[in-house]
């Protein structure tokens, strides 16, 4: 009755989606792109369907013991996650969350300074900028440019004064890099911070308790 209603078309494919059915949830959002070629929320949605399609097949050899065919489907669905996100930034060049998800993906690929380029355009965005930060000193860092990634670290830091998952991921990546550093006493401080929140939070135990000893001093109570 409307077939250029783009909701319908979204609605369709969603009801496809809860059932699984991902092909034929793809062609309906191929669909509405021929209609609207250039809506990005449309793109990210047959982004999204195509990645579930190819781990439903991934899932579906593995429950048959299919595993040569599992690392085939694997390995395309990496490739064309890659290939995705470099033709929709060609595409949204101002997209900053999609610069994100690239520079992720470069640096999964150890393309560093391909990350460092797209991860310091998205940080530009509020909403990013924090992971795009922790992201930057993970490349920095890779690089073994411990200052910068500090400066990123730092830089993160004061915009997170609650102690939630990203400050707690920040300050344990500050505390090896000071470790690394030799400077076990700011290692010791920062690592107290967390340890002072959460004493289950990955190993920070035994870094606390490590430290201790290099100290001198009796270990934590555990």
């Amino acid at each position: 009755a409307e077939p250029k209603n783009l909701n319908y078309y979204r609605g369709l494919s969603r009801l496809l989606q809860q059932q699984k059915r991902f092909d034929e949830a793809v062609e309906v959002i191929q669909a509405a792109r021929e209609i609207n070629p250039t809506d990005p929320e449309l793109d990210r949605n047959l982004s999204s369907l195509r990645i579930q399609a190819y781990d439903a097949r991934i899932e579906a050899a593995r429950a048959a013991d299919d595993a040569a065919t599992a690392e085939t489907l694997e390995h395309e669905r990496n490739q064309f996650v890659f290939d995705d996100l470099v033709q929709r930034v060609e595409r949204y060049p101002n997209d900053l969350r999609l610069r994100y998800e690239l520079g992720q993906q470069y640096l999964l690929y150890e393309s560093y300074d391909d990350a460092i380029q797209q991860l310091q355009l998205a940080q530009k965005s509020p909403r990013e900028r924090n992971d795009a930060l922790y992201g930057l000193a993970r490349c920095f860092r890779l690089k073994g440019q411990r200052d910068m990634a500090t400066m990123q670290l730092e830089t993160a830091l004061e915009q997170l004064p609650v102690m939630d998952e990203m400050r707690k991921k920040v300050l344990f990546e500050l505390g090896e890099l000071a470790e690394e550093a030799g400077d076990i006493e700011k290692a010791f401080t920062i690592y107290r911070e967390i340890y002072g929140a959460d004493i289950s939070y990955r190993d920070i135990s035994d870094k606390m308790e490590r430290i201790y000893k290099l100290r001198g001093e009796s270990k934590p109570p555990t």
